[in-house]
C-alpha cells in the first residue's frame, strides 16, 4: 500500500520536496498550490481545500519558503488542528545527536550536523550543511540558508531568517520576525522584527530585503 503524500506549495521548494520524497517509489502525491495573488495584495492563503475529510489518511508537508514564514505557520497549525500527519523530513546524511529534538513539520537537507540538546520548533527549514551546536533553540517557521554555523546555546525567535553563511557566536538571542543578511557574523544580541548584515553585525532598522 502507499503512502499518501500532500505538499502545499508547488513554487521552487515545494519541487524540492519531491524531489527527495520521490526517492522512496512508495510514495504517491497531490499537490495544494494555495498561495494566490489577489490583485495588488500581498499573497494570501484562501483555499484550505485540504481540510475536507478525503484527505484525513494524507502526510502533509508545507512547502512555503522564506517569504511566507507566518502563513507556513498558521498552515501547521490549522493542520495540527484538523489532526493532519505532519512528519518532519531529515534526509540520510544528515546527523542529529539521539538528545536532540525536531518539532512537527520540519525539513532537514543533507549534510547537517545537529549537537546535543538542540531543540528544532514545528515548521523549520535548515538547507545544506548546517552545522547547530549545543543547547541551541531555534523557534517554529524559521528558515536557516545553507552553510549557516549556530554556536552553542543560541536561541532564535519563530518566524527568522538567516542568510547563507552567516555565523552565530555563542549565547546568542536573536528575536522573532528577524531577517539576517548574507554572511553575517552576529556577536550580539538582535530584538524582534530587525533586519541586519555584516561583519561584525549591524542592525539596519525594520524588516528590509536582504534574501
Amino acid at each position: 500500500m502507499k503512502n499518501k503524500i500532500a505538499i502545499i506549495g508547488y513554487g521552487d521548494l515545494g519541487k524540492q520536496f519531491h524531489d527527495f520524497l520521490k526517492e522512496d517509489s512508495n510514495n504517491e502525491f497531490i499537490f495544494f498550490d494555495d498561495i494566490a495573488f489577489k490583485h495588488d495584495a500581498p499573497r494570501i492563503f484562501p483555499y484550505l481545500s485540504y481540510s475536507i475529510d478525503d484527505y484525513a489518511d494524507f502526510s502533509f508537508y508545507v512547502a512555503l519558503g522564506y517569504h511566507h514564514l507566518p502563513i507556513k505557520c498558521k498552515v501547521i497549525h490549522h493542520l495540527k488542528s484538523l489532526q493532519r500527519k505532519l512528519p518532519s523530513f531529515i534526509h540520510g546524511s544528515t546527523f542529529i545527536n539521539p538528545t536532540a529534538s525536531v518539532g512537527n513539520g520540519s525539513f532537514i537537507y543533507p549534510m547537517c550536523n545537529i549537537d546535543s540538546n538542540v531543540n528544532i520548533g514545528q515548521g523549520v527549514l535548515l538547507n545544506n550543511s548546517i552545522c547547530i551546536s549545543h543547547e541551541t533553540n531555534i523557534g517554529e517557521g524559521c528558515y536557516i540558508s545553507p552553510g549557516v554555523i549556530i554556536s552553542g546555546k543560541v536561541d532564535i525567535g519563530e518566524n527568522t531568517f538567516i542568510g547563507a553563511g552567516s555565523i552565530i557566536t555563542n549565547n546568542i538571542s536573536i528575536g522573532k520576525n528577524v531577517i539576517v543578511g548574507v554572511g553575517s557574523i552576529v556577536t550580539n544580541n538582535l530584538p524582534d522584527d530587525c533586519s541586519a548584515i555584516g561583519n561584525p553585525i549591524r542592525i539596519l532598522g525594520s524588516k528590509l530585503n536582504l534574501l
